[in-house]
Order: C-alpha cells, then sequence, then structure tokens
C-alpha cells in the first residue's frame, strides 16, 4: 500500500446503531493510541468542522442526536500505522440510518454514495445488540428495566393492529438486501472485506448469565452473537465469500448508559478512550483501529482468524 494512496472505508447501518458514536471515538482512539500495533493521526492535517464539536459532546458524556437525513461532506481521516510506516488518507461517509431504510422502499440511494462503495476498501457495517432482527427491539429481560417496562405498559392505551408496511420488514432483510445492492454496483476491490460492528456491546458484557439457556440466547462472543441473534445476515455473508469475506467484532463506543450516574463514571475516566469496548473473538481492547486495520489488510496475521 502506498503512501499516496486513499482508502475509502463506508459506514452503513439502520437507524440508531451506532456509527456516529464509532466515528468519534474512532477520533479519540486515534488521538491518544496506546496500542503500538494502532493507527494514529498522522501529521497531516485534516478537516475538523464536523468531527470536533461532535468529539467534545462525546468527552462530555452528551447524546448524539440523529444524523441529519442530508448527509455532511465525507469526513477525512489521515492516519498512519507506526509499525510498518504506511500512511493511508481515507474518508468515512457518515450517512443516516435512515438513508439506507429509504433505499429498502424507493429502491434508490445517492450517486455519490454508489461511487464511494464502488471504490470501496472495506464496510463498516453496525447493527445494534438490542435491536433484533426480525422486530423493532431485542424484549430481552437482561437488557430491559423491569419497572420501567411495567410502568409503561399500565399507562398506555392498547393500540389497534396497523396494517404492514414494506417499511416494517425486518432490519436484518434491509441489510442483506442492501449487500446484495451492493454486490449489484461491483466493487472495486472483490471480495469486499466487511467488519460486522455489534454496538453497545457493554449491555452483552453486563448482561447476566442465568444459566445454559440464557448463555445461549445471548452469547458473549461477538461471531455467536451474530450467528444466534442475526441468522438470515450471517448466513448470507457465510454463503457469499466470492463477494465478501467478514469478520465480527463487538463494540461500545460511549462504553456505557446515559443515566446520570454513567454519564458521571463515563466523564471520570483518567484516559477518555479506556471507557470504549472493542471485542474480536476472545480478543478485549479499546483500540477502534482494530477493525478498520483489519479491513486496510493491516491487522498482525497471527491475530484471530476471519469468521
Amino acid at each position: 500500500m502506498s503512501d499516496s494512496l486513499d482508502s475509502t472505508v463506508v459506514l452503513l447501518g439502520l437507524t440508531g446503531t451506532g456509527k456516529t458514536n464509532f466515528l468519534v471515538a474512532f477520533d479519540v482512539i486515534l488521538d491518544r493510541q496506546r496500542d503500538p500495533d494502532g493507527l494514529v493521526h498522522s501529521d497531516l492535517a485534516a478537516d475538523r468542522a464536523y468531527l470536533q464539536p461532535l468529539k467534545e459532546q462525546w468527552l462530555r458524556g452528551e447524546v448524539f442526536k440523529r444524523t441529519n437525513r442530508q448527509p455532511p461532506p465525507p469526513h477525512q481521516l489521515l492516519v498512519r500505522h507506526p509499525t510498518s510506516g504506511t500512511r493511508v488518507g481515507f474518508y468515512i461517509p457518515d450517512l443516516a440510518g435512515e438513508t439506507f431504510d429509504a433505499q429498502f422502499v424507493t429502491r434508490c440511494i445517492p450517486l455519490d454514495f454508489c461511487d464511494r462503495l464502488q471504490q470501496a476498501t472495506g464496510v463498516l457495517l453496525f447493527v445494534h445488540c438490542d435491536h433484533n432482527a426480525d422486530h423493532a427491539l431485542l424484549e430481552h429481560s437482561n437488557f430491559i428495566d423491569a419497572d420501567l417496562t411495567l410502568a409503561q405498559s399500565e399507562s398506555s392505551a392498547v393500540e389497534p393492529v396497523s396494517e404492514w408496511r414494506l417499511e416494517d420488514a425486518s432490519q436484518q432483510t434491509k441489510l442483506v438486501d442492501l449487500l446484495q445492492f451492493i454486490a449489484e454496483i461491483g466493487p472495486r476491490q472483490q471480495p469486499l472485506r466487511v467488519a460486522v460492528m455489534i454496538s453497545a456491546w457493554d449491555l452483552v458484557e453486563n448482561a447476566p448469565h442465568l444459566g445454559p439457556q440464557s448463555a445461549a440466547e445471548i452469547p458473549k462472543n461477538p461471531g455467536q452473537f451474530l450467528t444466534r441473534r442475526w441468522p438470515l445476515l450471517d448466513q448470507f455473508l457465510h454463503s457469499h465469500t466470492k463477494t465478501f469475506r467478514f469478520r465480527v467484532f463487538g463494540v461500545s463506543a460511549r462504553g456505557g448508559g446515559d443515566t446520570p450516574g454513567e454519564i458521571a463514571r463515563l466523564t471520570n475516566f483518567v484516559n477518555p478512550s479506556d471507557r470504549v469496548i472493542l471485542v474480536d473473538g476472545t480478543h478485549h481492547s479499546n483500540d477502534l483501529s482494530r477493525p478498520v486495520r483489519w479491513l486496510l489488510g493491516l491487522l498482525d496475521s497471527s491475530t484471530i482468524s476471519d469468521d
């Protein structure tokens, strides 16, 4: 990989799957990299107009508002891999999740996004651990505040059953359709690397195991979690190895919840990057550059093999 090469890494994911949180936390990690093999900011100046305000919010533990439907310009990040001396400039477009929901219904997607996909070196595909493949939310007792759920059920009137709409299709159906769309576009690099990012992984880490059945429902290995909770997406990726090469990561870019107590905990770290969680098989760290290194072919070959 030459020093002058620009690599395009594309973030994909439906609404509320943690794309912006990852992007901002990734920038923090590049500033305060502690893994000697991790990526760092290069000495070239990058455009900070979009990221810097969000970064300040992240450091204060604030929750981001939803990305505007009209996407901002691609965010340029210029990074260096100290181990090899490789310098890479790449762009990460932060498209709103609604963009991909709309694509499923209208069968249309912006032309400039198609161009980015064709030039893509790799894709970060986000799913939320608390979003079920076939339902709006995974109603699992380990992820839900029982008192809050009871209060909501007592105060809510019974709603009439509404007619099913195309927009109501399952999340994994929408994502598989999106991957089929990408395959049709024909990315320059095949097989295209896809890092499946299971976000809010702190919920999985903190979920108690109440026996073998609970452990089977919420596996604490990211690859097994995808197989158990997102079987259609998992099977699609496994059956299209000529088009996609994938690896599954668990990630918590916030590092915790948004209650006052959690925000106080998150903002009390001496090194803010320590609040981040990144799980790759049995490998645990806070280095969010690890999946990006894998996409760029820079991850040490002795580490965990692809799923």
